[in-house]
């Protein structure tokens, strides 16, 4: 358990709304140009690790979209391809609880975008 009082210093948050899923598809909808193409795979790794660090919710939706593209585009490193696990899980792990619901079916909504 974390003190409430140290809530704050070490960085927990609520669990995004219902109404954020929205934004959520939004993100995993996109396909900007990938500029991340001409960086070598482990700065990308390290880029994208600090996004799922800051642990916001849009970051890690965003991981997933672009791993996700380059993995259907072309392989991606070992590396890569445990943190695109990772970043899934996260996300999976918080649409079950706004939404209620199994890890399958989340699973399954999330497959739907790629």
């Amino acid at each position: 358990m974390v003190p409430v009082d140290s809530v704050e210093r070490v960085g927990l948050r609520h669990v995004i709304e219902n109404d954020d899923i929205d934004a959520v598809e939004k993100v995993l909808e996109e396909r900007p140009d990938n500029y991340n193409k001409a960086i070598t795979w482990n700065r990308r790794f390290n880029m994208y690790l600090e996004k799922m660090k800051s642990g916001n919710v849009f970051e890690v939706a965003d991981v997933i979209r672009t791993l996700q593209v380059q993995e259907n585009e072309k392989k991606l490193s070992t590396g890569e391809r445990r943190l695109l696990g990772t970043a899934r899980q996260i996300l999976i792990s918080e649409v079950m609880l706004v939404k209620n619901a199994e890890q399958q079916d989340i699973e399954n909504w999330l497959n739907k975008f790629f």
